[in-house]
């Protein structure tokens, strides 16, 4: 069975669309020093998007999970995620899963 959600997007309290976290692939850096560790910064994953605080965990050279300090509306698998420390792009992957109350988001 399959569900069909229809939403109002100015709606910014719709529980349907928020995640917790998602993991990235294809990260490339393009900042002087790449983060090691885990790593607070901020990405967006939309454009135009303000800025979200983050966690980054390293799976491995190209390869994050990140988790979001409060929940984010719309992100979703195929998009790009950029992060950024202030104003200075640190890098960006490719948005592969997504992550809500621990579980992996299906998409139809």
């Amino acid at each position: 069975d399959s569900a069909v959600t229809v939403e109002n997007p100015s709606d910014d309290s719709n529980k349907w669309l928020l995640s917790h976290g998602a993991l990235i692939t294809d990260v490339n850096w393009v900042s002087e020093t790449k983060p090691e560790g885990e790593y607070n910064c901020t990405a967006k994953f939309r454009y135009r998007q303000k800025d979200n605080d983050v966690s980054l965990h390293f799976i491995d050279e190209t390869t994050l999970y990140v988790t979001f300090k409060k929940p984010i509306k719309a992100v979703t698998p195929g998009q790009a995620a950029v992060f950024y420390d202030g104003d200075v792009c640190l890098g960006g992957g490719t948005i592969d899963k997504v992550y809500k109350d621990g579980k992996e988001i299906d998409y139809l």
